[in-house]
């Protein structure tokens, strides 16, 4: 199973869970679960040129869940042109999360938050005059964080964003409306105010982290699109999305708010998705770990780990942690067609200067957007007898060893702190 990396070590626990419980299928079966996790873009290009194991660095996967159904409308479109088919029935979503535009609180009061709306024209605004316009001229120019449109979900959700909102739609962006000439420089304006295109959201937020230790977060990045699940885990003090460090790891001088676009944003559906890899027997396991992961005790899981269940219930941890009000209703936009999510991202100038470019160093050499590997799994062809597939089941399913929590790092992996 290839997951995006904010959820992978949830997963992975919860795939854990999922083999101890003894659950059967198709009558008398059991299975095994081994998770991996990728940035979904670098996950959806693989997939979409045709799993090589050697260049990819891990084995290919049977279901794959990406943050958003945003990567599966463009490996489809990717996946047709060259006339293969990799997708087995209809993605169900496991949890959800909306994008949102994170703001130290301090920063996000001044423009009037709670109490007034703000969108992603206030970010423009804010891009062009910088913070003396709204008051504070101490903080200097207004500096955006935000990720690579071609990897991370984040960065491509906050371009999609930003299109809808030059063009005033809520649904139905046409490529027209991409190439007219004041939507580009509508969405070239946002764009100005980034530093650098990090490949992961964790990058911007560990950074952060280190800015505001060192007492200087209100000069380090005035703004970041993200997942509101990031927010929960950073004011928690986990800010590079390891759950095991939440509400153990230092804690915010200066917290983030969530500031959902009042002129538009994003639904992040975290789906389940069935690839054409899989043989008979893994579908039917793939069916039985999803709903094992719908009930709700696992989605329970997932409210405390920041993220809003499959159907887009906040828990009560993610409303106190990020400042949710309960009135509070988002305004969400539909996703684009194939062509014109396509179009949103064939702005080469817009990200050539940086893309890709961590702002802290990595601890190896690898590209910006290699893997990071917990736990692997190689899943079994209908030729291999390999303990990790689905098997009849007898008193005590017999399990190959577990891999340690931990994988050590090797050149095609990169450390969890960088993910």
């Amino acid at each position: 199973m290839n997951s995006s990396t904010e959820k992978a070590e949830l997963l992975a626990d919860l795939a854990e869970e999922y083999e101890h419980t003894g659950r059967e299928f198709a009558g008398s079966e059991c299975a095994e679960v081994r998770v991996l996790e990728q940035s979904s873009g670098v996950a959806m290009e693989a997939l979409a040129a045709g799993w090589d194991e050697k260049r990819v660095g891990m084995p290919e996967p049977q279901v794959w869940t990406p943050s958003s159904s945003l990567w599966l409308t463009l490996l489809t479109s990717k996946a047709t042109a060259a006339d293969r088919t990799v997708t087995v029935g209809e993605p169900v979503s496991l949890a959800t999360s909306p994008l949102v535009v994170a703001m130290p609180r301090p920063m996000a009061q001044a423009l009037g938050w709670p109490d007034e709306q703000v969108g992603w024209k206030d970010v423009l605004s804010l891009s062009k005059k910088g913070w003396g316009a709204f008051g504070h001229p101490e903080w200097g120019a207004f500096h955006l964080g935000k990720d690579n449109p071609r990897t991370s979900t984040s960065g491509l959700a906050s371009t999609v964003a930003a299109f809808y909102a030059a063009t005033g739609r809520s649904g139905d962006l046409t490529e027209a409306d991409v190439r007219d000439p004041k939507a580009r420089e509508f969405v070239a304006g946002v764009e100005s105010g980034v530093l650098h295109y990090a490949s992961d959201a964790t990058v911007y937020m560990s950074n952060l982290a280190e800015a505001d230790a060192a007492g200087t977060a209100l000069s380090y990045a005035s703004a970041a699109p993200v997942q509101e699940q990031l927010l929960h885990l950073y004011n928690q003090g986990s800010p590079t999305g390891d759950p095991e460090r939440i509400g153990k790891g230092r804690k915010p001088t200066v917290p983030l708010v969530a500031v959902h676009p009042a002129d538009g944003t994003l639904m992040m559906d975290h789906p389940f998705i069935v690839l054409s890899s899989a043989t008979d027997r893994q579908k039917a396991a793939a069916a039985d770990f999803q709903d094992f992961l719908l009930e709700k005790s696992q989605q329970r899981r997932f409210q405390q780990l920041g993220f809003r269940d499959h159907t887009g219930t906040a828990g009560a941890e993610l409303a106190a942690s990020v400042g949710l009000r309960p009135a509070e209703k988002l305004t969400l936009i539909g996703p684009p067609a194939p062509a014109v999510l396509t179009a949103t991202g064939s702005t080469p100038s817009w990200y050539s200067r940086t893309a890709g470019t961590n702002t802290r160093p990595t601890t190896t050499s690898t590209p910006c957007c290699a893997t990071s590997t917990r736990r692997t799994w190689s899943a079994p062809s209908a030729s291999s007898p390999s303990p990790s597939a689905s098997r009849p089941t007898s008193p005590s399913c017999r399990r190959s060893p577990r891999p340690p929590k931990r994988m050590p790092t090797t050149p095609a992996t990169r450390p969890s702190s960088t993910r």
